[in-house]
């Protein structure tokens, strides 16, 4: 009688073990990529609301600012100018950033975009002033970091276009 009781538990645990092991595969594969969560706060005007925002303000409502617009209405001006810019593709494993150029964007407001997937990717610096050096004369240039790679090429006419895969 014993050695059953034994096997019985032995049998039990194992099929504990395996539905946790379940469990956290299932979980594991149900979030999202490193790109899929840059695509997510950079895309749209998210990046201007994310350079309007200020640590205390996280959690509170939109404030109004000089104009008596909120955040969100303030961002809403600029949609124009984020539209098309951050998208992720093949699955969640690439995101391409194309700012606009310079005619279409004076400001440069699209290029908040980049910027906000430098930050969220954690670019290394060096990477990140290799692209703000880039002329359009140097055609398309690569780098790597951590499980990712990019590339990418400017012309005033073009905007930045930036290609980047999780490896």
């Amino acid at each position: 009688m014993t050695a059953k009781w034994v096997r019985w538990l032995i049998a039990a645990s194992a099929v504990l073990i395996l539905a946790g092991a379940g469990a956290g595969l299932a979980f594991a594969l149900s979030q999202p990529t490193p790109i899929e969560r840059a695509g997510a706060e950079c895309a749209g005007n998210k990046p201007l609301l994310r350079l309007s925002a200020t640590e205390d303000s996280a959690d509170k409502p939109a404030k109004d600012n000089a104009e008596g617009l909120t955040d969100e209405e303030a961002g809403e001006l600029f949609d124009e100018y984020f539209d098309g810019v951050v998208s992720v593709e093949d699955g969640g494993q690439t995101l391409i950033v194309a700012t606009k150029p310079q005619d279409d964007d004076v400001l440069g407001v699209s290029s908040l975009a980049l910027t906000c997937v430098q930050e969220s990717l954690e670019m290394p610096k060096w990477l990140i002033e290799s692209m703000g050096q880039t002329r359009s004369l140097d055609g398309r240039l690569s780098g790597e970091w951590d499980s990712f790679s990019a590339q990418w090429s400017y012309h005033p006419d073009n905007g930045v276009n930036l290609i980047i895969v999780q490896k």
